[in-house]
């Protein structure tokens, strides 16, 4: 398994959670770009913290966090 599937398996049908998967590379699959969409769009997850050693050596959290995750999906 993949860490995203893990995730799936996890989660998906439990307290109304739902994934959407995608057809890729001929399968159905859920990425982690799909769980970080999720959590930005406020949808059964939350951004809680982030590391970006781009941006420093210090873990990023609560708005400062949302907003770095945000900036790499451009």
């Amino acid at each position: 398994m993949v860490c995203s599937e893990v995730v799936y398996r996890a989660f998906d049908g439990l307290d109304g959670t739902e994934f959407e998967l995608r057809k890729r590379a001929g399968r159905l699959t859920l990425a982690p770009e799909d769980l970080i969409q999720m959590a930005l769009a406020n949808q059964s997850f939350d951004i809680i913290a982030c590391y970006l050693p781009a941006n420093g050596p210090e873990l990023e959290s609560g708005e400062a966090a949302i907003e770095t995750i945000r900036a790499t999906l451009k």
